[in-house]
């Protein structure tokens, strides 16, 4: 795995500890019981490589497993490791600590578990942080880390799927925040990531004065493909138009607008 430290550590342990009680891994129990059949058995040792990230949670796993009255030791910066090890071991229950932290986890501060979760590739990290924030959209800003300094498109698509589609203001914020996100990442997305995003399913509503920016941005990610696309005359398009429209723009006077891009308002049509 990318990451892995080339740093070794020792650890003495008890077979007891690992593989019993309500706390165990279902990994080392499997392995203990048949001694005989695998090399760690045989020399009562384990070589385990991992990403250095879950290196440094290691201990942490250690002391769970060993002192059961005590509660889990879990951070930010531990809790997708957590889980991770919590899977990778198959302790169960430290994998549903793990995730209940996770989906507690401040606005704030959010982004570091999800940049983590990307490196182990666990989308369920991600579902649990988007289902969160589906709750809390309103709190998002355009310039909070999520939006600004993460890319991670399956991010958003978790809390899409995750909110009231039937709540118009809720679903405009949405629009809102997505615009923002493809604005600041447009180099890194892909047509067909931008149509995913954007498409009726994940996005229903549109906020009107993010309609504009969706011109551009439509236009701007085409071009990197190498395609060429009139954006009014797209799907996306369309319904931009429509939500400009229902915004109260007056198209005959849109001159007086503020462009975007090469985006002058009064090339819109409908």
């Amino acid at each position: 795995m990318d990451g892995v430290d080339s740093k070794v550590d020792t650890y003495h342990v008890h077979k007891v500890n690992l593989a019993c009680g309500i706390r165990k891994s279902e990994y080392f129990d499997r392995l203990f019981q048949n001694d005989d059949k695998f090399p760690e058995g045989l020399q009562s040792t384990s070589c385990i490589e991992l990403h250095s990230l879950a290196a440094k949670a290691f201990t942490d796993m250690l002391d769970y497993l060993y002192d059961h009255s005590k509660e889990v030791n879990i951070s930010v910066q531990t809790a997708a490791s957590l889980y991770y090890l919590g899977e990778y071991f198959e302790i169960h229950q430290l994998q549903c600590d793990a995730l209940d932290f996770i989906k507690k986890v401040p606005l704030n501060t959010c982004h570091i578990i999800v940049q983590h979760a990307m490196i182990f590739h666990n989308d369920t990290i991600i579902q649990a942080v988007g289902e969160a924030l589906s709750k809390a959209i309103w709190e998002i800003c355009e310039d909070d880390d999520i939006v600004y300094n993460l890319f991670c498109p399956q991010l958003w698509l978790h809390i899409s799927s995750n909110m009231d589609m039937g709540d118009e203001n809720a679903g405009q914020q949405f629009s809102s925040l997505i615009a923002d996100f493809v604005n600041c990442r447009q180099e890194s997305l892909d047509t067909a990531t931008f149509r995913e995003l954007t498409s009726e399913k994940n996005m229903p509503f549109l906020d009107d004065r993010s309609s504009l920016l969706y011109l551009e941005l439509e236009k701007s990610i085409h071009q990197q493909d190498g395609k060429e696309v009139v954006a009014e005359g797209t799907m996306l398009g369309k319904r931009c138009v429509k939500a400009i429209a229902a915004g109260g723009y007056h198209f005959d006077s849109l001159d007086d607008k503020e462009p975007c891009g090469e985006y002058s308002m009064h090339t819109l049509t409908c």
